[in-house]
């Protein structure tokens, strides 16, 4: 089976995904793609250094991603260039992933958190959403990014709101819990759905 898991920021996709990866299913995270994109696909650094120049690049000539992520989640027009950047490119990588998954009859979790936003559900089996309520996911935000108040909030306001996404998953978890109860509840789903 394929899954993706998606979640507003802050919902607890990877705690999510690394219990899941403790029980032996293969994970592929958007998120690293991306990350990876940004240290060694030169055409992705002369886009951006076209777009924002040097301040957003470290001393040793890689992407700053905390610089960068300042800017564009600060204006909506930066933030859809990157994601018109660099959106097609982990699309593709999750395409040939599935379809290598699915030749080898393997299950697989795809981290993805703007999987609504971008209208990418379509590959997917299934679609599994993480919910947390708001304040716990800004309190989390905050301690994990070192954000201010106002930061945090921006950036929780760039995503659609959790509520619209609940109707259009298959699956939704909620990770406010105590952690041994959320691996039982994980541990139950995997042995119902997956088999690796």
């Amino acid at each position: 089976m394929i899954i993706g898991l998606t979640g507003n920021i802050a919902s607890g996709k990877t705690l999510v995904a690394e219990i899941l990866r403790s029980l032996g299913i293969r994970i592929l995270d958007a998120d690293t793609i991306a990350h990876q994109l940004l240290l060694s696909d030169k055409s992705v650094a002369a886009a951006i250094l076209r777009r924002w120049g040097n301040p957003v690049f470290s001393p040793d000539g890689t992407v700053n991603r905390k610089a960068l992520a300042s800017l564009v989640f600060s204006s909506p027009a930066d933030r859809q260039y990157l994601e018109n950047l660099l959106h097609p490119k982990i699309k593709k990588e999750i395409l040939r992933t599935i379809h290598e998954c699915r030749k080898k009859k393997q299950s697989l979790l795809v981290i993805a958190p703007l999987l609504f936003e971008a209208r990418f559900t379509w590959p997917f089996d299934e679609i599994w959403l993480t919910v947390a309520p708001y304040h716990i996911r800004l309190q989390r935000l905050r301690q994990r990014d070192g954000l201010s108040y106002r930061q945090a909030k921006r950036r929780m306001k760039s995503q659609l709101p959790q509520r619209q996404k609940i109707p259009h998953a298959r699956l939704v978890i909620s990770t406010d819990k105590p952690l041994k109860t959320l691996k039982n509840e994980i541990l139950s789903l995997c042995k119902r759905k997956l088999t690796t």
